[in-house]
This record gives structure tokens, sequence and C-alpha cells, in this order.
């Protein structure tokens, strides 16, 4: 579309606030706003965003019915310009759409809203069903403004977004909860690397609320982005660590980890990721881990090899628990797997076969971890060396034995 026309349909949208040709303007621009990153900048320069903003502000004078569609138009349009576009997010802060956006979802149940005069004379869907969409709406765009940018993650928590979002946690989440997965997603973007967020998510309860959402299985997309959400809370912080633990979470969360061998790379090394930081600052919480049957999990992930991130979160994860654990304890270990993936580790065939100087540095460190770890497990440098030459023997008889093979 023409420069022209955006610019057309922006002068709609402020010479008439509030009205049916307002609400079809913000409609037109959402959908220009999603097809593609130069309507968005076009959009937002030709002024936009400060209407998009009074359109969710409402008019003293407008249809509750218009009001309500113009909300919704409104923050479709807010969420799409934000998307791949950190100039729009600063400015949508700046027109004052944060306060706006937590206003409509502190207020989610209809009877406030109808209060307001909201929901009298609605046309073409049910007062709840549209409320509902507007909120929704709603926590996409904060979850979208908060994705990229500090400042706006702060802003979100000063006007009272983080007790609103946890507010709109299901209790029992599952299929078609889709306000429950938009507000956990906007919550792990909140979360993420922001400790004054993480501190408002714990003190306002939101610990035990995102915990809940573990039970919702699997294959819910919900219980991916809690995971996520747990371990940017948890993230340097002991005290939510600790808030995980007394929320017994961490059977729900070391069951995920058993889904890595079912196809679900990416939860279970999320709760990988969540174990790690748990287990790293606390005795406690590495009893509590290893009780839950962590181990036999962690020993699946090990085998991907050295080079791969889940593994050397695994192999980590055990040092902590071998760290913490009994003589007997570690035998245990040693019974549940845990010595032939990490011999695998600390001795790889590149560490076998190419000179020190051709070793990649990365194979080289976290082959020291794994022996590291293996010497906490109580298994000897002796016996490492010893398996170390059986390797190499057992390499070499093969590789002289093969014929045709490469012997350089």
């Amino acid at each position: 579309m023409a420069h022209g026309e955006i610019t057309g349909l922006v002068q709609s949208l402020k010479s008439s606030p509030g009205s049916s040709t307002a609400v079809q303007a913000a409609g037109a621009l959402k959908t220009l706003a999603y097809e593609n990153l130069e309507n968005r900048d076009a959009i937002a320069e030709a002024g936009a965003i400060p209407a998009l903003v009074q359109l969710i502000l409402g008019s003293a004078s407008g249809k509750p019915a218009t009001i309500q569609e113009g909300q919704l138009q409104a923050t479709q349009a807010l969420s799409n310009l934000t998307y791949e576009n950190n100039k729009n997010c600063d400015a949508i802060r700046e027109a004052g759409a944060i306060p706006a956006l937590v206003h409509l979802i502190a207020n989610p149940n209809q009877q406030a809203a109808a209060s307001q005069g909201y929901f009298s004379g609605l046309v073409g869907a049910s007062p709840s069903s549209l409320h509902k969409q507007v909120i929704e709406q709603a926590t996409v765009a904060l979850g979208n403004l908060a994705y990229p940018s500090p400042t706006n993650r702060d802003a979100v928590r000063e006007a009272g977004g983080i007790p609103a979002l946890l507010n709109l946690l299901g209790e029992v989440p599952g299929p078609g909860k889709s306000l429950t997965t938009y507000s956990t997603s906007a919550l792990s973007n909140l979360i993420f690397e922001n400790d004054k967020n993480r501190e408002a998510v714990r003190a306002a309860a939101g610990i035990p609320a995102l915990a809940r959402l573990l039970r919702a299985g699997p294959h819910e997309m919900v219980t991916l982005y809690a995971t996520t959400a747990l371990g940017n809370a948890v993230q340097g912080n002991p005290a939510n660590c600790i808030a995980v633990r007394e929320a017994e979470a961490i059977p729900q969360i070391v069951r995920l980890l058993a889904v890595w061998t079912k196809g679900q790379k990416q939860l279970a090394g999320q709760a990988a990721s969540v174990v790690l930081e748990l287990v790293s600052h606390s005795a406690e919480n590495c009893a509590a881990v290893r009780e839950a049957g962590a181990v036999v999990h962690l020993v699946e992930m090990l085998r991907v090899g050295a080079n791969s991130r889940v593994a050397q979160a695994s192999m980590k994860i055990i040092g902590h628990l071998a760290a913490e654990s009994s003589s007997e304890q570690q035998r245990a270990m040693w019974q549940e797997g845990t010595v032939r993936p990490l011999l695998d580790m600390a001795f790889p065939i590149e560490v076998i076969t190419l000179p020190t100087a051709r070793r990649s540095t990365r194979v080289q460190a976290v082959g020291g971890e794994a022996a590291d770890v293996l010497a906490m497990l109580g298994y000897t440098d002796a016996i490492m060396d010893a398996q170390r030459a059986i390797r190499a023997w057992l390499l070499h008889k093969r590789r002289s034995g093969s014929p045709g093979e490469d012997r350089r």
C-alpha cells in the first residue's frame, strides 16, 4: 500500500476518535502492520501510535460496542507494530500504551467492565467473548513490548502489570486456554534478565501459580512457557529457587526431563536448564532433584554427546548432585548409568586420536569437566586412565583391522 493511503487511514483514526470510522481505520492499519516491516515503519511515522492508544482508552461519547471493538482493533494493531521493530516498541511505550494495556487486563471480569458501561448494546458477539478477545490481545501486546526492551519490562512492572498477568493464569490449564498461554508467555518475557521483576513475581505468589501450569502436560504450549518462565525466574535468584521447591514443583519439572526421549527436545532442554539453576544454589534442591528420579533422565541427555548444550547441562547437574551425595548415593548414581556416557565425554574420539594442538578448546574443556564429575562420583583417576587406554587400543585395533579405511 502507498504511504499516502496509510496517511489517509491515520487521518481517519485521528479525526473521529472513538467512532466506527476510527475503528475501521484501526482494523485496516492492523492488517497492514501485519504484512511487512516497511508498513510498520510507515504507520508509525504517520503518527498512528498515539491515536491507537487513544482508541484503547475509549471515548465518553462512543457507543459501548464501538469502544470494545476499537480496543480490540487497536491492541491488535499495536501488537503487529511491535513485531521485529524495537523503535516502535519504544514509541508505543512513550505514547502511554503500557498503563492503558495493563488497565484492560487488570479488569478482566465482566461485572467490573459492565459497571463502566462497556457491555450494554454489544453487537455481533456475546459480551464475554468480545471482552475476552480484548484482554487476550492486550496480553499479547504487553508480552511483545516486553520481549526486546528492558525499559518496557520495567514500565510494565511499574504499571502493575505483573499481578494483573498473574491473575489471568488459570487454575487448571488445558486445551483452549489461550489467555493462560498468552499471560504465561508475557510473564516469561517480563522476568527475562530483570531482577526486580523476578522479585515482583515471587512477591505476588507467582512461583506457585506458574508451577501449577506444569500440570497441563508436556503436549500443551503453556507448559513450555511456564517452564521457560520458571527458568527465567530462578536465574541467579536463590530465593526463587527455594520458592520453586516450596511450591513442590521439582518433581513436575523432573518429569519433563523424560520427554527428551519422546522427541520433545525443546521442553526437556528447558526443564534441564531450570534443574541446573535449582541445584546450583541449594543442597536441599539437590536432594529433591535426586529423589524425584532425575538421574535416569539426565543419563539419556548425556548420550547426545559433548557438543550438545543439554548434555553439558546434564553433566553439570550430575556434578552438583554428586557433590551433595553420600558415598552410597554416589554408587547408586553409578548404577543408574552415569559412568559410561561421562567417560565418553571425558575421552571422546577427538581426544584419543588428535594431538593436543588440534583438539577443539570446547571438547577439551567439556572433557575436563566430565572428568571432574567422574571424580566427584568417586570414579578414580586410575580407573579413568585404564579406561582411556582400553578405548585407545580398541580404536587402533578397529582401524588397523578394517580394509580400505583411511589410516592417516
